[in-house]
This record gives structure tokens, sequence and C-alpha cells, in this order.
């Protein structure tokens, strides 16, 4: 995707699409396992530096999941999602003032592994 942008095109919307269809029924029920989700959400944060017009909306998209539902997600869901966004921030597509009170209310989850994942990365940030 990177090396032809154009080529794919087609094809990123097609998941991007995927992606929103994913994320309605997920809003229906965010306490079950969406392994598919899961992985569409990593592969859009990845290829959002390629497309940057179509995923615009992506990570207001994923903060607002965490912020709604991150007590009752899967804890493998719940990090791959703040591992999108913390991939999103290194690569300068949101600011801080949008992943910090995130993460500061992410550290109310009983999820040790989470806990250190966000805390290296606001202490590198």
């Amino acid at each position: 995707m990177k090396k032809d942008p154009e080529g794919y095109e087609e094809d990123f919307m097609l998941q991007l699409r995927h992606y929103e269809a994913l994320r309605g029924l997920f809003a229906l029920k965010p306490s079950k396992d969406h392994k598919e989700f899961s992985d569409l959400v990593s592969f859009i944060a990845h290829a959002s530096m390629v497309y940057k017009d179509a995923t615009k909306g992506f990570p207001n998209g994923v903060v607002e999941l965490l912020e709604r539902h991150y007590a009752i997600l899967d804890p493998a869901l719940r990090k791959n999602l703040t591992s999108a966004l913390i991939l999103l921030r290194n690569k300068g597509v949101i600011g801080v003032e949008v992943t910090l009170p995130l993460f500061f209310k992410l550290f109310k989850v009983k999820d040790k592994q989470l806990r250190i994942m966000m805390f290296k990365h606001i202490v590198t940030d």
C-alpha cells in the first residue's frame, strides 16, 4: 500500500467500509470478543498515513469506543484499540491532548499490561 497507494485504494476503501460495518455491530455488543474488528483497527491504523483523507474520522471513532466502553471491553481488544491510538499518536495523526486524558481515564481499568503500555508511552511522549 505504501509503494502503490492508487493501486490499493479500492481494496483499502473496501476494508474501511467493512470496519465501519463491524463498528456498528460492535456498538450493539461491546463486551463480546471481536477479533476481526480488532484486526481491522490495527490495519487501518497502520495504513492511515497513506490514506489520510479517507481515515480522517478513524482516530475519533477509536477514542469514542474506548471512552464509552473501556470498562466492559475484552482485554485484548482494549489493548489493541489503545495500541492503535499510540501508533496514531507516534505518527502525528492525533495530538497528545486527545490521548493523555483518555489514557488517564483508562488507568482505572484493572489490566496491568495495559497500564504498563500506557505508562511507557506517556513517559516516552
